[in-house]
């Protein structure tokens, strides 16, 4: 799988905020077992459903536009549909699950805020300047 560099990001910022709320999980939720389970699978859901938006996106750029969107629409769904079949699963097992994948599913709108501040720390590690190049009169 090679992802660009925004997927790349997107995962350490699901990895971050999936940590941060393991490590709270641990003092709030019992069974802990199985909050922590939870959490492990949606935010590995989390994972898929950021590269599947990737994918999808680059597949649309290559259709006619009605198409794409009817393309978009479908796979939109799906990952909606895999969403709901979680969180469903999660409150049939016991309540702690369906807060375990729902925030694990929330990871990625968290890695998404996260991501400015991955991206200014990635490129301070490969040493790339992510300042702008603007000559002043």
């Amino acid at each position: 799988m090679n992802s660009p560099r925004v997927i790349k990001e997107l995962y350490i910022g699901i990895g971050i905020s999936a940590l941060a709320f393991l490590i709270l999980g641990c003092f709030l939720m019992r069974p802990y077992w199985i909050y922590a389970l939870a959490l492990v699978i949606g935010s590995v859901c989390a994972c898929f459903q950021a590269y599947s938006i990737y994918e999808t996106l680059d597949i649309t750029l290559d259709l006619a536009p009605k198409k794409a969107k009817g393309f978009a629409m479908v796979r939109s769904i799906i990952r909606l549909l895999i969403c709901m079949g979680l969180m469903i699963g999660g409150i049939l097992i016991h309540w702690v699950a369906f807060v375990g994948v729902t925030i694990g599913l929330l990871t990625l709108k968290i890695s998404a805020f996260l991501n400015p501040l991955i991206s200014k720390r990635m490129n301070k590690i490969d040493g790339v300047d992510d300042t702008l190049d603007i000559e002043q009169k």
